[in-house]
């Protein structure tokens, strides 16, 4: 079975489970889907799409989620995490993908405005640092989850993102660097032809494969 395939088998199971299970199993999930950024993902889904199995199995015979899995589930999702290989190739290629969309998207409305020079540089910086900001988020969003549970950590979380993206648009519209390309002649048009191809190729693999970052987690 296909990974995205899994992730929507998934979705469907846990409404199924009861309140209690719910809110147990889905900490589970964030937690071991964004603690495992490196690992196979495949393998992953694969793992939590047992347990979840086994937890509604569990529930039809009136056992809880914690009763089947213990007390401590952080414990439990650390010992999963470790067990999953590590695919850094993969990693790589989400990081790339989620790069390319990035920039594309900022590459949209300069395009429609028929500005006539582009900074490449400024799409790479800030590109690069938007992508590691969410990678950043998340690591921090799966660090507290067993260890802070309170509002003022989601207060905090809020405001690191929203300082974040303070920052990246400041890169986004003050950031000048040297490496700038003239939209009106060869090149230029060069890479509106690029962009509407990477555009459909990134747009068909985001659906098929649900990757993302794994924002679907939220």
């Amino acid at each position: 079975m296909k990974t995205n395939k899994i992730i929507e088998r998934n979705a469907e199971l846990q409404e199924h489970l009861t309140k209690e299970n719910k809110k147990y199993y889905g900490n589970l999930l964030v937690y071991i889907r964004v603690m495992s950024l490196i690992r196979d993902e495949k393998k992953s889904e694969e793992m939590l799409l047992e347990i979840l199995e086994d937890i509604l199995e569990g529930q039809e015979h009136g056992q809880s989620a914690e009763y089947y899995l213990g007390k401590n589930p952080k414990q439990v999702a650390d010992n999963i995490i470790k067990e999953l290989p590590i695919n850094v190739i993969d990693t790589i290629k989400i990081i790339i993908s989620s790069l390319g969309i990035v920039c594309l998207m900022k590459l949209i409305p300069i395009l429609a405005s028929f500005e006539e020079y582009i900074d490449i540089g400024n799409f790479l910086i800030s590109g690069v640092y938007l992508v590691f900001l969410v990678i950043a988020l998340l690591l921090f969003m799966g660090y507290c989850l067993y260890r802070y549970e309170s509002k003022i950590m989601n207060i905090i979380l809020s405001l690191f993102f929203g300082v974040g993206l303070v920052v990246f648009f400041l890169l986004s519209f003050q950031l000048n660097t040297g490496l700038q390309v003239r939209l009106s002649n060869n090149l230029g048009i060069f890479l509106i032809l690029l962009a509407l191809l990477i555009i459909s190729y990134l747009f068909n693999k985001t659906n098929e494969n649900k990757y993302g970052f794994r924002l679907y987690l939220l």
